[in-house]
C-alpha cells in the first residue's frame, strides 16, 4: 500500500479530523496525512518514499497492473520510483507519512518500487519524523533531514538488497501476525501484556518478542501503546471529554501515563495536541 496524494471519497471518522500536516524546504517536502478514507491515482514526477503507521486494507494496482486488494500490516515502508502509476483505495485508510526530495537524485535510485515492508531502521526513523511533524512551530530543519536521508538510505538498502534480514522473522506468519493484530485490537484497552501475546502463539515472550520486531519493525509493546495512542487521539478529537476518562478509555493506566507517551511519542502533550 503506497499513499501518493490524496483524493478523499468521504471519511469514516466522525466529528472533527486530523489536518494535513507539510514540511517544506528547498530540497524536501515532507506529508502527513491522517487517517481517513481515500482515493488516489497518481504517477509520480520523482521517487516517493512512504510509510504507513496503521494497519489498512484496501485496493491498489501499480504501473497500470490490474487491482489487487491488500491487507497491509501497520509500520510498513514504501517506495515508488519516478513515472511508476499508483492507484489506491481504503475504506478506513490510516496514518501515512510521504516524502519527496524536490531537488537532487536518491543516492542510487533504482526502477523497482516495494510497498509494505518492515525495517527497523526505517520505522524509528518514520515515528521520529512524524513527532517533528505534529511539533509545528518547534520544528528542527536538520533534524528533518537527517531523518529523510535515514530513510532514503533504508530504501536504497531494501532496494539494492543489502538491508540484513532477521530470520525470527518468519515465525511471524500471516495467520500469526492477524492472530496478534486482533488481541491488540480487542484488547488494547485493557491491561494487555506482551507475555499474554506470546501465549497465544505458544511462544516464549523473549523470542516472541524477537519475531514481533523483525515483521513488524516495533516491539509487541510499542504496538500496544501505539494503538491506545491512536485511540486517545481520537477521542481528543471528537470528544470534550476529560482526559482522565480519555487515558482510562484509551488503556493507559493514569492521565500521568498517557501524557508521558504522548510527549515522548508526539512530542506534545494531550491538551496540546487537543488544541491543534
Amino acid at each position: 500500500m503506497l499513499r501518493c496524494g490524496m483524493t478523499t471519497t468521504h471519511s469514516m471518522v466522525t466529528g472533527s479530523t486530523e489536518p494535513v500536516r507539510t514540511y517544506e524546504d528547498t530540497t524536501w517536502r515532507v506529508e502527513l496525512l491522517p487517517r481517513q478514507a481515500y482515493e488516489t491515482r497518481y504517477t509520480p514526477e520523482r521517487p516517493v518514499i512512504g510509510f504507513a503507521f496503521d494497519r489498512q486494507n484496501g485496493v491498489h494496482a501499480f504501473a497500470g497492473d490490474r487491482n489487487r486488494d491488500f491487507a497491509a500490516r501497520a509500520n510498513g515502508f514504501a517506495y515508488l520510483p519516478a513515472g511508476c502509476e499508483i492507484y489506491s483505495r481504503s475504506e478506513g485508510g490510516g496514518e501515512y507519512l510521504r516524502i519527496l526530495r524536490k531537488n537532487g537524485q536518491y543516492a542510487r535510485p533504482r526502477e523497482r518500487h516495494f510497498s509494505d515492508m518492515a525495517d527497523r531502521a526505517a520505522t524509528d526513523s518514520a515515528h521520529r519524523l512524524r513527532r517533528e511533524i505534529l511539533l509545528q512551530d518547534t520544528r528542527d530543519p536538520l533534524t528533518i533531514e537527517a531523518l529523510a536521508l535515514d530513510l532514503e538510505r533504508a530504501a536504497t538498502a531494501i532496494i539494492d538488497g543489502s538491508e540484513p534480514r532477521d530470520l525470527a522473522a518468519q515465525w511471524m506468519t500471516q495467520r500469526r501476525m492477524k492472530r496478534v493484530e486482533a488481541i491488540i485490537e480487542a484488547r488494547f484497552a485493557q491491561a494487555l501484556t506482551v507475555a499474554e501475546l506470546a501465549e497465544a502463539l505458544d511462544l516464549s515472550a523473549d523470542f516472541f518478542t524477537r519475531a514481533f520486531r523483525a515483521a513488524f519493525g516495533r516491539t509487541p509493546r510499542d504496538a500496544i501503546i501505539d494503538r491506545r495512542i491512536r485511540h486517545a487521539r481520537d477521542l481528543l478529537l471528537k470528544s470534550d471529554a476529560p482526559l482522565a476518562a480519555i487515558a482510562l478509555a484509551s488503556g493507559f493506566s493514569s492521565h500521568a501515563h498517557m501524557t508521558a507517551q504522548f510527549s515522548q511519542r508526539l512530542g506534545m502533550c494531550p491538551s496540546q495536541f487537543r488544541r491543534t
